[in-house]
Formats: structure tokens, sequence, C-alpha cells
């Protein structure tokens, strides 16, 4: 299993393809090209699906974390899982 820190990069990069994609989904469907806009689409969902398993396990080895961790350390990657879950409801809903 990849650390903790390991699946939180990966999650930010997702996250921030994932916000390139979208704003880029909204011009091409405001511009009407359907071609695009139906591609995009489907490597967004791609993308949603990849940032969902990623989340899934941040949220498993934060458990593991909280065991392990001092206090600060632990507030620290709260914040940090607490924002790659939001983002990721916020992604699902946008799509």
């Amino acid at each position: 299993m990849a650390s903790l820190q390991d699946l939180y990069t990966v999650a930010r990069k997702l996250t921030m393809e994932m916000r390139g994609g979208l704003e880029q989904l909204e011009g091409a469907e405001a511009r009407g090209v359907i071609q695009s806009s139906t591609s995009l689409s489907r490597d967004m969902h791609n993308k949603l699906r990849d940032l969902q398993k990623v989340t899934q396990q941040i949220e498993s080895g934060w458990r593991i974390l909280v065991v392990q961790e001092n206090g600060a350390k632990r507030d620290i990657w709260k914040r940090k899982v607490e924002q790659v879950v939001e983002d990721c409801d916020q992604f699902r809903i946008s799509l």
C-alpha cells in the first residue's frame, strides 16, 4: 500500500486535473462543441472515479495514522483528508 503522503499527492494532482478539466468542459459546452464535451466529460468521470478510490484509501490510511501519530500531526492530516473528501464530493456534484 502506498504511503499516506503519496496518496495525498496523487489526490491533489487529480484535483488539479479535475478543476482544469471542468473549466474546459464548461467552455466546450458554452461553445456548443458536443464531440469535445462528450469526450472530456467521459475523461472527467474516469478521473472522478480514480479520485474517489484514492480518497477512500486516504481515509483508511488516516484512521491508522490517528493511532500512531502525535496530536499536531494528526490534526494536520485530518484537515488534509477533509479537504480531499470535500473536493471529491464537490466534483461528484458538479458532474
